[in-house]
């Protein structure tokens, strides 16, 4: 098993070629797969794919089908309580864990509850 961190990743403009391209291929899919998909939804959730597709697919050497990744934290379709704010926000459904999926990976998920 390898354990990286983000200080080990140097991005290449491959990497970030076939991002982008895999990025413009997934938002139709998640748009069509998940009704939560709005537009607000979007903006957050692409940036977070964005944010973290070129780090996994620098790990995975550019391919991520049949690869077992873990997310630490990946978000929750269930609302909960924030201080006195009830929070149901499909911003922080599990996004990332939803593209690795499509993408052909096993991603393993751990929400971290409050």
């Amino acid at each position: 098993m390898n354990i990286l961190t983000y200080d080990d990743i140097k991005l290449t403009k491959e990497i970030y070629g076939l991002k982008v391209s895999l990025l413009e291929q997934l938002l139709p899919q998640l748009i069509k797969k998940y009704p939560t998909f709005d537009n607000r939804t979007q903006n957050h959730a692409s940036l977070a794919i964005r944010n973290q597709l070129g780090y996994l697919l620098w790990a995975t050497d550019n391919v991520l089908e049949h690869k077992v990744i873990l997310d630490l934290g990946c978000g929750s379709t269930n609302p909960y309580i924030e201080g006195n704010f009830f929070l149901k926000d499909s911003m922080y459904e599990p996004w990332i864990c939803r593209a690795l999926q499509q993408l052909g990976a096993t991603p393993s998920a751990l929400i971290l509850a409050p």
